[in-house]
């Protein structure tokens, strides 16, 4: 599946229509809640670093290619003792973002696609854990998202984004919130 995003990415980015074009990086904090009874870590926290490739293609409309790596930490208990879980992701995305052009919420977005994840260390503090064994390594899942980004400087932007990712290796069986903020270099 990557292959064919990177593929689609690259053949989108080579027509002719005029694009305007957006490099950035951004910092986010990531939360989930797990609502099953039987789950043993319910609440997960933590953080990812996003750099991210964007063009307006069509118009409001373009794509938005993203390289994603996370940390994710849980506290478990097995019956024995307490410790806490870290899992840090690499996540692949390509996404599709719309804007919005007139009025006043003229910086307004939203953007949704695949995300291609894969686990990439996970261990335990203290003790060796089981729980990275019980875990899938890759997973495919979405992002849908809303952002709003402001002219800083004539050719820097800062974004804000709210995030629900569904289906990738961070979030295992739930789904993941993400706040961030961003700075992005556009070519006006």
């Amino acid at each position: 599946m990557p292959r064919t995003l990177l593929a689609a990415l690259i053949a989108l980015s080579l027509t002719a229509a005029p694009a305007h074009a957006q490099l950035g990086a951004s910092l986010g904090f990531r939360s989930l809640t797990d609502e099953r009874p039987t789950a043993t870590d319910r609440d997960r926290r933590g953080f990812e670093g996003r750099l991210h490739y964007a063009r307006d293609q069509w118009g409001a409309f373009g794509w938005q290619a993203e390289l994603i790596g996370s940390q994710m930490r849980a506290q478990r208990d097995d019956g024995l003792s307490r410790y806490k879980v870290s899992e840090n992701s690499l996540e692949l995305a390509a996404l599709l973002r719309g804007r919005l052009v007139n009025g006043a919420l003229a910086g307004a977005y939203a953007l949704g696609g695949p995300v291609a994840s894969w686990r990439v260390v996970c261990g335990a503090s203290g003790q060796p854990s089981t729980w990275c064994d019980e875990r899938d390594d890759r997973g495919t899942g979405y992002v849908l998202g809303l952002g709003y980004q402001s002219p800083l400087t004539p050719r820097r932007d800062l974004i804000f984004e709210l995030r629900y990712y569904d289906g990738i290796v961070a979030g295992a069986s739930s789904p993941i919130l993400s706040l961030s903020l961003g700075l992005v270099v556009a070519d006006r």
